[in-house]
């Protein structure tokens, strides 16, 4: 006899994808029977989740505008809401697009990099929603984030201002910034509209 797959995870699936593409939203995560989708979704890439707002019998209902991971209970073969162990976490960069550019760049999509994409991030009615980068293009993520998983690494940017930008490189911006940095290391570079350069740096 064939011992049986567990599914139950600790809200790290393995593919690192917290709550993602809005095609895994599901209503209740009590409605899906069986434990490979329940953790890996109808396409086996994506945790289903839900903020199950309606409260039905054995469907708790939840008010917080937050939503959760959905997670399969090994013992009880059910799948559940994992709350409040698995909110989604949404990935906020270091950098705001909205302060970015007085010329405009001010938006996800303006990025034309896959690499840099994920260190920006919007604000809307005082929410954070991180730039995604999605079939060849940047563009915002549709949760909204919690915090910034990107703490741990100090940033330091020189922005347009007014269409004047800086001559300076990273090392120098990040020394203005942080006394005690000794280098810094160019992430991406936007040329202003009259002279020189948005440039944003890791220190």
């Amino acid at each position: 006899m064939a011992t049986p797959k567990n599914y139950n995870f600790d809200c790290k699936p393995s593919y690192g994808e917290f709550c993602g593409k809005p095609t895994y939203r599901v209503e209740y995560c009590e409605d899906i029977t069986d434990g490979p989708t329940c953790v890996y979704g109808p396409d086996g890439h994506g945790t289903p989740y839900s903020d199950m707002k309606k409260g039905e019998d054995g469907k708790p209902g939840i008010y917080t505008g937050q939503f959760y991971m959905c997670n399969w209970d090994d013992k009880n073969n059910k799948c559940y809401l994992d709350r409040p162990n698995c909110p989604c976490k949404c990935y906020v960069g270091p950098f705001d697009v909205d302060e970015s550019d007085t010329a405009g760049l001010g938006d996800c999509s303006k990025i034309n990099n896959s690499a840099v994409c994920p260190y920006f991030y919007k604000t809307d009615d005082d929410k954070k929603y991180g730039c995604e980068w999605h079939r060849g293009e940047c563009t915002q993520g549709r949760l909204p984030c919690t915090d910034n998983t990107r703490t741990a690494t100090r940033y330091a940017s020189n922005t347009c201002t007014l269409g004047w930008g800086t001559t300076d490189n990273c090392t120098e911006i990040c020394k203005s910034k942080y006394k005690d940095t000794e280098s810094g290391t160019q992430i991406w570079e936007k040329g202003c509209k009259f002279s020189g350069h948005s440039r944003f740096c890791q220190c």
